[in-house]
């Protein structure tokens, strides 16, 4: 009987092939199976991350209207018993402390200052026959401010251009 086993495979050679391609087929179908699953998976993991994260910002944007509403009820005030310029002040100065909370700076450009394209942002160049003056700032037109190491808003200033006579 074991002789006419091998007799067979030695008539048929492609038996071990058609086998160990099976097996390879088989093998395949697992892999293509583990990769959809880890696919959807990976889909599945990105739906949710979007969706926390559009929740978490829209959380974070509530949080900051809830800070700034009582400062509105206080402009309201304000309107309503003709201008405080002390009340001003001090929402003022209010507002400029929940900056400093969160660790928000303000970018303050001096007159004089040398230009710096990473804190300033230019909007108007002012002629000046004063090479010392060359770059450097006029004057702020609005203050700037930081979050940590990321610009929120560029200081927007004028700056001086030399022109030669």
């Amino acid at each position: 009987m074991e002789e006419e086993k091998e007799k067979t495979e030695e008539k048929n050679p492609n038996v071990v092939e058609i086998t160990l391609l099976e097996g390879l087929q088989m093998q395949l179908e697992e892999y293509k199976d583990l990769y959809l699953r880890a696919s959807a998976d990976y889909k599945n993991l990105k739906k949710q991350s979007e969706k926390k994260y559009a929740s978490a910002f829209f959380s974070g944007q509530n949080s900051m209207v809830e800070v700034l509403l009582p400062f509105f009820d206080d402009f309201d005030r304000m309107i309503q018993n003709e201008i405080d310029y002390k009340g001003i002040e001090h929402v003022y100065k209010e507002l400029g402390d929940i900056l400093k909370a969160n660790n928000i700076e303000v970018i303050e450009a001096q007159s004089g200052d040398i230009f710096d394209d990473t804190i300033h942002d230019a909007v108007m160049m002012v002629p000046t026959e004063d090479k010392e003056l060359d770059n450097h700032v006029k004057m702020t037109l609005a203050k700037g401010y930081k979050h940590g190491e990321k610009i929120i808003r560029y200081a927007t200033v004028a700056v001086y251009k030399y022109i030669s006579e």
